[in-house]
């Protein structure tokens, strides 16, 4: 790996499905607030001891449990967090949504999740409100490898317009070809548009207002366009 080497944690990108009863996903970009994200996963092992071993174990990883533990401080308005807040009192397939990864050398992990141990708010009184919960893969996730080795050097977006209800996938151009595409978008005025993590853009009433597309790998690289809503 030339350039990303030992790439930071935020160069992750990692998304949650706030629809997972909808027809498409509605990625949520699990970032804003939130300080650590770390894998927790664990093996299933069955040990055996053989004649031909010399008394020595013999050990068998039979299943795997693969997730994510996710902490920070809680945002009130985040939409990946205000919908884990709604699923506070749910229980059994309603805990159930997708999670996609999407890490710096563009492998995507994606699967189906079980969002467990929420706990948010509380701590002393002038702190801020905290955030944790846990993810777990119902399955083996899907993965596709990647094979990116440089950092983003530029990011290019053509003005984007669409109908009130209607939506569009934005789709930016990264330059060089062999850095991740991997990007988030944020509208400044989210009464005339709004976007999800993985760029589809929906109208929500008439007028203009401003997107910023940023690059994961490096967040410094970023484009701004003009989003008119008609």
């Amino acid at each position: 790996m030339a350039d990303i080497g030992f790439a930071p944690n935020y160069t992750t990108l990692h998304m949650i499905d706030t629809a997972p009863d909808g027809d498409e996903r509605d990625w949520a970009y699990v970032g804003p607030g939130i300080t650590n994200i770390s894998p927790n996963d664990s093996d299933n092992t069955d040990t055996f001891e053989y004649y031909d071993g010399g008394g020595a174990s013999n050990e068998y990883v039979s299943g795997k449990n693969l997730g994510y533990s996710v902490s920070g401080d809680r945002r009130y308005g985040d939409k990946a967090q205000d919908f884990v807040r709604s699923l506070r009192t749910k229980t059994g397939e309603d805990l159930t949504t997708n999670w996609k990864t999407v890490e710096p050398d563009g492998t995507v992990t994606e699967g189906e999740v079980t969002v467990r141990n929420i706990q948010m708010g509380g701590g002393d009184a002038n702190s801020k409100g905290t955030v944790s919960f846990e993810v777990g893969f119902n399955s083996m996730p899907s993965e596709t490898a990647g094979d990116k080795t440089k950092m983003p050097e530029s990011v290019n977006l053509t003005e984007a317009s669409v109908a009130v209800d209607a939506t569009t996938q934005l789709e930016p151009t990264v330059s060089p070809e062999t850095a991740s595409a991997a990007c988030v978008y944020a509208v400044k005025d989210p009464s005339i548009a709004t976007v999800s993590a993985d760029g589809v853009l929906k109208g929500v009433s008439a007028g203009t207002t401003k997107l910023t597309v940023k690059c994961v790998a490096k967040p410094s690289v970023t484009k701004t366009i003009n989003v008119t809503v008609s």
